[in-house]
């Protein structure tokens, strides 16, 4: 069974891991944010992901949700976007499906370098 966490569990465990493999974690902040004379305002693009992650020349962005939760249709649209564009992008609910979607990344990449 696999265990329930929030979002910001699974953030703290996926961002933990990243940084002590030796990435560079970059939060993105969007949303509806409140200016001090109470207006809405909103910050970044509809869909944008949570985290820009490097290491080195590697670079990709991650979207971090809760246990069992899955991206909405704007961050959906964003990551196919993006991937169209060459820049890729992860969504993941835990440290064990970031950890899988890494390795298949990497694959994905050896791949296209020996093709």
């Amino acid at each position: 069974m696999k265990l329930k966490l929030n979002e910001k569990q699974v953030t703290d465990q996926c961002i933990g891991w990243l940084r002590a493999k030796g990435y560079v974690c970059e939060r993105v902040q969007s949303g509806l944010m409140m200016t001090k004379d109470g207006r809405r305002m909103r910050v970044g693009s509809p869909g944008a992901l949570d985290w820009n992650i490097f290491k080195g020349a590697k670079y990709f962005k991650l979207e971090m949700k809760a246990t069992g939760k899955k991206p909405s249709v704007d961050q959906d649209i964003y990551m196919a976007l993006a991937a169209e564009r060459g820049m890729p992008c992860i969504w993941a609910d835990s440290l064990q499906m970031l950890e899988a979607k890494m390795a298949e990344q990497a694959k994905d990449e050896r791949k296209e370098k020996s093709e």
